[in-house]
């Protein structure tokens, strides 16, 4: 969903987290080539905690700019090589709350800003526009 992930795109790395707990954490990684994603697993010791999330609420969508073409003289003629895919921009945001009983811990409100991205081609040679 919307608004789950973590660190999508580098050097804007966001995820953080801390072990808030006196026991040790097991973070377990697998990768699924197929459906190019990377999951993570964290098993810890149950202390009675319960975490309650709200859906995302998806705002301010914004299409992605034009795509742009780059000259690379290495293609053959005719040949268009896509080296970046466009993507929507959105603000999305949820809440969290953690529960150790009726005690509220935690109650945390968590927002992703996507920028939208433009796809970029590169072709052989750019057509003149002297026009």
């Amino acid at each position: 969903e919307p608004g789950m992930d973590a660190t999508v795109y580098a050097p804007s790395v966001d995820f953080q987290f801390r072990n808030d707990t006196p026991n040790y954490i097991l973070i377990q990684a697998d990768w699924n080539a197929a459906e190019y994603m990377l999951r993570f697993r964290i098993y810890g010791t149950p202390d009675g905690r319960t975490v309650e999330l709200t859906k995302p609420v998806v705002k301010d969508v914004t299409p992605p700019p034009e795509p742009v073409y780059e000259e690379n003289s290495s293609l053959n003629e005719g040949e268009v090589k896509q080296i970046d895919w466009a993507a929507w921009g959105a603000n999305v945001s949820f809440d969290r709350t953690v529960k150790r009983g009726n005690e509220v811990l935690y109650q945390d409100t968590f927002v992703s800003r996507y920028k939208p991205w433009r796809a970029v081609y590169q072709v052989k040679e750019l057509p003149d526009n002297d026009d």
